[in-house]
């Protein structure tokens, strides 16, 4: 391994670690080789659709809850009620996964906009009481900076943690 090679690992190394302490400063998230793992309820950006929800079944027992109806597709440049940033080191496919629960008929569905694009639902595909993964696309991505911004489509839709992922074996 070259001394460059070591002195790149070393500061992707440290990177990571000042990430991992302090995410929701640096507003990117901490990065493994493939995936990036974000808490949801750590990256509102809009308040009035969304609130945390106290529950000790979710990741660090709390999770967002979507307390609005906003179901006519919103403009690319409409303001997020969550935000999340990354970088991806290489061009790659990724799955945007998903841990949420839907306790009731509604409250299946988000809007997801990658990189400012066009806001598209996707939808959790089971109801019920305990928090499940749902892959909910796949991108294309390229080096760089990328964003990931969600808007609450249905109250009584609840969001725990976002996966993007490299992995297809996830």
């Amino acid at each position: 391994m070259s001394l460059l090679t070591r002195k790149l690992t070393a500061i992707t190394v440290l990177i990571a670690l000042i990430l991992t302490v302090f995410p929701a400063v640096s507003g990117f998230a901490a990065v493994s080789d493939v995936s990036f793992e974000f808490e949801a309820e750590k990256y509102i950006v809009s308040e009035g659709n969304v609130e945390e929800f106290s529950d000790a079944l979710a990741s660090g027992s709390t999770s967002l809850k979507g307390i609005n109806t906003k179901n006519n597709a919103p403009e690319a440049s409409s303001a997020a009620d969550v935000s999340f940033g990354f970088e991806v080191e290489s061009r790659d496919t990724f799955t945007l996964w998903f841990r949420g629960k839907v306790p009731g008929s509604s409250g299946d569905s988000v809007w997801i906009s990658i990189d400012s694009n066009e806001y598209v639902s996707r939808f959790m595909s089971e109801t019920g009481d305990d928090y499940k993964w749902f892959a909910f696309s796949t991108e294309t991505l390229s080096l760089g900076t990328h964003s990931m911004n969600i808007i609450f489509r249905e109250p009584e839709s609840y969001h725990d943690k976002v996966l993007i992922t490299s992995d297809n074996s996830y």
